[in-house]
């Protein structure tokens, strides 16, 4: 094979596995969108399933110290008010706080009961991106 010809594969083989890693990659997410509230929710209830420190496990879980759930369910993602508590406690809260992008999610999560059969329980959360911390912040909803 001459030269030319093998540089001209080389550069083709190149650019087809470029294009191929580029189709795998996740979209970026912009921060405060309702996709990126998607996300950091889904990454807290994988934590949660796994026993690891997480912002929605439920009160209720917490107080009967039950165990973590088999599985979830975002049932729904609508837009909601900021929660007024989400910052973090050392800091006040600014001003601009009512702007804040926020989330009301609902979720039916599932737990294997004592019988040892699948029971769910449908929760709803607020999450809220806290704009001046550049983080985002879960708290059950008890309506």
């Amino acid at each position: 094979m001459n030269l030319p010809r093998l540089n001209c594969l080389v550069g083709l083989i190149l650019v087809l596995t470029c294009l191929g890693c580029q189709a795998n990659v996740a979209p970026p997410t912009t921060a405060g969108s309702e996709a990126a509230a998607r996300q950091h929710f889904q990454d807290e209830f994988q934590k949660w399933m796994a026993g690891e420190k997480n912002q929605v496990s439920t009160m209720e879980s917490r107080l009967k110290n039950a165990l973590a759930p088999i599985s979830y369910n975002i049932r729904s993602i609508v837009k909601d008010s900021p929660d007024p508590l989400a910052f973090d406690s050392a800091k006040d809260l600014p001003p601009d706080w009512k702007d804040w992008p926020a989330y009301r999610v609902n979720v039916g999560v599932e737990f294997k009961s004592k019988a040892g059969t699948p029971v769910e329980k449908i929760s709803t959360y607020r999450v809220t991106w806290n704009a001046a911390e550049a983080k985002w912040y879960i708290a059950e909803r008890f309506e």
